[in-house]
């Protein structure tokens, strides 16, 4: 059998009663300054934020417009939600024009850096030209014509050299 029958309620004392009420009224008590207490931060938040808007209203306007820019605050007022697109627009046009930037700057190197080979290249071709005719002598130049077969013949009549009149 359980220690209790069905038929039996368990019944409080006025002691026990009193002391629930109490409990009762201190919970009760305890919520409406807690709900107080709330209220009166959101009344001082409030104020806080009309003492911001008086602020601002006495504040130039480009000076506000300035310090929201450098802080974000910006980013969050409601008359910039609709521009979030333009801001991105320009951010990706930023972005185009430093890449275009540093290709075109690796261009130039690159286009300066060839310059410079194609320099070299031609004062080694302009050597070489001037080594190949200083050892190609006349005598040279004669024997391989013989070998080719060709005949050489010397003019007939003697070089004059003409001078130029002086005046």
């Amino acid at each position: 059998m359980s220690r209790y029958d069905d038929n039996e309620f368990l019944t409080d004392s006025a002691e026990e009663i009193r002391e629930r009420e109490q409990q009762e009224i201190i919970r009760r008590t305890v919520r409406e300054e807690i709900d107080r207490i709330a209220a009166d931060d959101t009344a001082s938040t409030d104020d806080e934020a009309e003492d911001e808007a008086e602020a601002e209203s006495n504040t130039p306007k480009w000076i506000s417009t300035l310090g929201a820019i450098f802080s974000g605050e910006i980013l969050v007022r409601e008359r910039m939600k609709g521009g979030y697109n333009y801001l991105l627009y320009i951010a990706m046009l930023y972005l185009a024009g430093i890449v275009i930037i540093f290709s075109s700057l690796h261009l130039e190197i690159t286009r300066n850096r060839l310059a410079k080979e194609v320099g070299l290249l031609r004062e080694k071709s302009w050597r070489m030209t001037e080594e190949r005719n200083a050892r190609t002598s006349h005598s040279a130049i004669v024997r391989s014509i013989k070998e080719r077969g060709l005949d050489l013949t010397d003019p007939k009549k003697p070089i004059t050299i003409v001078k130029e009149e002086e005046r």
